[in-house]
């Protein structure tokens, strides 16, 4: 691909097949790529909803413009930088949780007894 001067992938396809080609299989992946961005868009503007209690329309735009924001100075490397940071989050995040995990009581029968007692009453707690 590098000594063809290929851009893309859709370029061998396009070379192959024709232009015509090309566009009707590009089409799958652009729909993809939307629908992705809008599920990541979503997903975060939920948590930013929920953390600073602002209208989730308005959570949407500011990631999205906190996106494009970074993006537009750093280019590919600020998207994986942000990947790694997102990363590293995750695991802390989750290491963190473990010990409210056991020590809550709803996971007491799990944690601190051999076997799982199938006929246990479900947990419903409060939100």
């Amino acid at each position: 691909m590098r000594r063809r001067n290929y851009v893309t992938l859709m370029d061998p396809i396009q070379e192959m097949y024709g232009n015509v080609m090309g566009c009707l299989l590009f089409i799958p992946p652009l729909i993809a790529d939307i629908f992705w961005f809008a599920a990541v868009l979503a997903s975060l503007g939920a948590t930013m909803k929920v953390i600073l209690d602002i209208q989730g329309y308005v959570a949407i735009i500011i990631s999205a413009c906190t996106v494009i924001f970074y993006t537009l100075l750093g280019g590919l490397y600020s998207v994986a930088y942000t990947d790694v940071v997102q990363l590293i989050f995750i695991s802390l995040s989750l290491w963190i949780c473990i010990p409210f995990a056991i020590m809550n009581p709803a996971t007491e029968n799990i944690f601190h007894t051999a076997s799982y007692n199938i006929s246990q009453t479900p947990w419903t707690g409060k939100i």
